[in-house]
């Protein structure tokens, strides 16, 4: 693939649009998976309904549901942390092929993921906050405001590293997927070095064989300890595995092999230690495989909307809690408690949240996006 096939590829990437050279079986190649914006899209409702039942929101609501349904849809959302682990190992190896060419590539990979991932996060502080000052006023007992040492520690990402209580719940895969990032350089770039001194292929398969080892040993149960819990390494099994189906769907059966020796592994470990999570990013990285080689593109377009949801994802995941937490209360004031109420409340948060990510995404993520082009990998 030439340097322009890979700054297309990469510019796709950046619309939140997953973007792959795959062939399927004729011979048509695929340059987007839909399927890959709806698990997004799915991802963060879930975990919107995961947060609004944790915050006690929705309880009369979960009450007269059936056990199962509470399960899937509210207790269970969390998992769809996963999806987006999965899916993010995907678009790093994507977009960070080059970063292994040299310290100056892999420095631009870094620049243009922060750049990225930094302004939606940092209007998510400004959102949180100005939560916090609302409820201050209305329910001053109750609020403790952030002193500037933990904001300073919020701004570098290090509130988990640092042992400092999040503003956000949903900012600790943050702090881990930034790890990942200098991690994946470091892989690529020793990547890069063993192919200058072994056969074409060694270093890849010999070095994502080493790490894709060591972090299933997380998921195995041979390395749990709280002292890991604020790196990356717990998960680092899900990010690699996005990264190693990356490499299935490019080069095809030639890395296929280790792909599926890789999800077997993982699938054993996650079923034997009752592991859901895994096995959550497991479910998501086998869609993907399997719907990459399905050319009926018209079929996606009754997805629409989960595509769209799927694009504005990370400002509504980032946004998602404060949003509902106040607009729960403002309809609580309103109508007052009860099923129906808390039906409407559901409803209203949801639309608010889609609403402030489609604003977020046009004013802050594109904006982003576009300026993030100017590191080239």
């Amino acid at each position: 693939m030439n340097q322009a096939q890979q700054a297309v590829l990469a510019d796709a990437h950046s619309q939140h649009h997953i973007a792959l050279p795959v062939q399927t079986h004729k011979n048509r190649t695929v340059t987007h998976l839909p399927v890959a914006d709806i698990l997004r899209g799915l991802a963060a409702s879930w975990v919107f309904l995961f947060h609004a039942s944790e915050g006690g929101h929705i309880d009369g609501l979960a009450r007269i549901l059936p056990e199962m349904l509470t399960n899937i849809a509210f207790s269970a959302g969390h998992l769809g942390v996963a999806v987006f682990f999965v899916l993010s190992g995907l678009v790093i190896a994507m977009s960070g092929e080059r970063c292994g060419d040299g310290l100056i590539p892999a420095a631009n990979f870094l620049a243009r993921r922060l750049t990225r991932l930094a302004p939606p996060y940092y209007l998510s502080l400004v959102v949180v906050l100005a939560y916090l000052l609302l409820k201050k006023k209305f329910e001053p007992a109750g609020v403790t405001l952030p002193e500037p040492g933990v904001l300073a520690a919020h701004l570098l990402f290090l509130q988990d590293t640092l042992g400092i209580q999040a503003l956000n719940s949903v900012y600790w895969t943050l702090c881990i997927e930034i790890q990942f990032y200098f991690a994946f350089c470091f892989l690529m770039l020793l990547i890069r070095w063993s192919d200058r001194k072994f056969p074409a292929n060694f270093g890849w398969f010999a070095i994502m064989g080493i790490a894709c080892t060591i972090a299933a040993f997380w998921p195995i149960g041979l390395a749990y300890d709280k002292k890991w819990d604020a790196s990356f390494l717990p998960t680092w099994h899900l990010f690699l595995l996005g990264v190693v189906l990356r490499q299935a769907l490019k080069d095809g059966r030639f890395v296929a092999a280790p792909y599926v020796i890789y999800l077997s592994v993982l699938t054993v470990a996650a079923i034997a230690n009752k592991n859901v999570f895994t096995l959550a990013g497991i479910a998501t990285s086998a869609v993907l495989y399997a719907f990459a080689r399905w050319p009926a593109y018209e079929a996606w377009a009754r997805f629409r909307l989960l595509t769209k949801l799927g694009t504005i994802s990370y400002s509504f995941y980032l946004l998602h809690n404060p949003i509902t937490g106040a607009a729960f209360n403002i309809t609580r004031r309103l109508i007052g408690s009860g099923i129906a109420a808390e039906m409407i409340g559901l409803m209203v948060s949801f639309c608010l949240c889609v609403f402030s990510a489609a604003i977020s995404y046009m004013i802050i993520e594109r904006p982003a996006i576009q300026w993030g082009r100017r590191f080239r990998t």
